[in-house]
């Protein structure tokens, strides 16, 4: 045995798995969690391939897209390769986003409600009334397995079904086709306005020129290179 994986939702000091922490500690296991794992595949990536991607997690609670968005922005013209992805559900708001430039979408929190999660915000709490994330096994026999594998299935076929039906009414091929001017969005009751009015691009250089766009004038203004305190 190598790792002694814990669940973020139990404290180790938790009567439920305390012994097994201290047994694994005693035994020379190393005790973690999904953050170490993550930095161990990073870690594995490099040393296999070469592959060292710099990570950049953008989280709150509202203007993650638009914060992402500028943020990729920012790293391609600084001459960088860039991917940016954001969590979205329905087929309608992943084309939305591939539309505006996202590479690629992730869409976890759909698989979520898939296998029965119902958002109760207590993942931390090893009491999910579903059973999704917990140790209780009292709780846990709400995920049933086969069933919830059946229902996981059919909603990332049935995503990507509509997914294609969408860029098949566009006379579409690949996502990698959809451009702003596919989209519109109503602005008022008598006006409707394509995203590639409503969301112009940046050309290149335009930051560093001097911006009149007003999405970003402002904020571009108070940026620094040295320092995340604004200017002013």
């Amino acid at each position: 045995m190598q790792w002694v994986l814990k669940s973020p939702g139990l404290g180790p000091n938790d009567p439920r798995i305390a012994p097994v922490l201290q047994a694994a500690h005693a035994a020379g296991v190393s005790v973690a969690g999904e953050l170490e794992l993550f930095v161990q595949a990073l870690a594995q990536l490099r040393a296999e391939r070469d592959y060292a991607p710099q990570l950049l997690a953008v989280t709150g609670t509202n203007g993650k897209t638009t914060t992402t968005a500028l943020t990729a922005l920012l790293v391609e013209r600084a001459g960088r390769s860039v991917v940016a992805a954001g969590k979205l559900i329905t087929p309608a708001r992943a084309a939305w986003a591939l539309c505006v430039g996202a590479d690629f979408v992730n869409t976890a929190r759909g698989f979520m409600f898939a296998l029965g999660c119902i958002q109760s915000l207590s993942c931390h709490t090893d009491r999910c009334p579903t059973g999704v994330t917990t140790q209780d096994p009292s709780r846990a026999r709400a995920l049933v397995v086969p069933l919830k594998t059946e229902r996981v299935y059919m909603y990332h076929h049935a995503t990507l079904h509509a997914l294609s039906e969408l860029l098949a009414a566009a006379g579409l091929d690949h996502p990698q086709q959809l451009r702003p001017i596919h989209f519109s969005k109503r602005t008022s009751s008598t006006e409707v306005m394509s995203f590639a009015k409503l969301y112009p691009s940046l050309r290149p250089g335009e930051l560093i020129e001097g911006t009149q766009d007003p999405r970003f004038r402002d904020a571009w203004a108070m940026a620094r290179a040295d320092s995340f305190q604004p200017v002013g």
